[in-house]
């Protein structure tokens, strides 16, 4: 029974009936079942698409207490506190992602949007460092490269020239992990203008 609430409860997510959703994802992981890791996890997901972040503190520690590390909750947590404005659980839990997936671009990327929000720019650029220390490669992590150059360098035609690679891969339907690319249409804009090539602005 159990098992199938868990089925129940993701497809009501998936169709934003929330209360729903929610209803049947805290029946599965009323009782043990094979699924219940699952059921935590995607219970801890949707409380916090929901905006319900203390509710998603709440679980993502049940989570960790009782299966011991899972990047779910710990990414969420780290979202959760984020949104609280927790800057330095925020912190303190993106580190502890990092050291335990240190290939994982979330982490790196909440904590220099950290970094800018409180204007730590220094920190942005040792962020990504060691991000590409691991070897790893990710267009989020590009894009704040590509804002380096642009804003705290002046490098335009760099900074662009990234940019591009990055909305290449959107127009080809490459494989990327972006999600949104306002900003980076915002940071192609302030680049031509500070070039002085308003006409090529989007």
């Amino acid at each position: 029974r159990s098992y199938i609430c868990f089925w129940l409860g993701s497809c009501y997510e998936e169709l934003k009936e929330y209360d729903k959703a929610r209803e049947y994802l805290k029946k599965a992981i009323s009782t043990e079942h094979t699924e219940i890791k699952f059921s935590y996890e995607a219970l801890c997901r949707m409380e916090f698409k929901t905006r319900n972040y203390e509710e998603c503190i709440r679980i993502a520690k049940e989570i960790l207490g009782k299966f011991g590390d899972n990047y779910i909750a710990y990414i969420h947590l780290a979202k959760s506190y984020y949104e609280l404005d927790e800057l330095n659980q925020t912190i303190d839990t993106c580190e502890q992602i990092i050291k335990l997936y240190p290939h994982y671009y979330e982490a790196y990327k909440l904590e220099m949007e950290l970094y800018e929000y409180v204007e730590q720019y220094e920190d942005i650029k040792y962020t990504f460092e060691r991000y590409d220390s691991t070897g790893a490669v990710s267009d989020q992590i590009n894009y704040f490269k590509a804002w380096w150059l642009g804003v705290r360098e002046g490098k335009y035609e760099e900074s662009n020239n990234m940019l591009f690679e990055i909305l290449e891969k959107k127009y080809k339907s490459e494989s990327t992990d972006m999600d949104d690319y306002n900003n980076t249409y915002w940071l192609l804009t302030r680049n031509f203008e500070k070039m002085g090539k308003e006409e090529e602005a989007i």
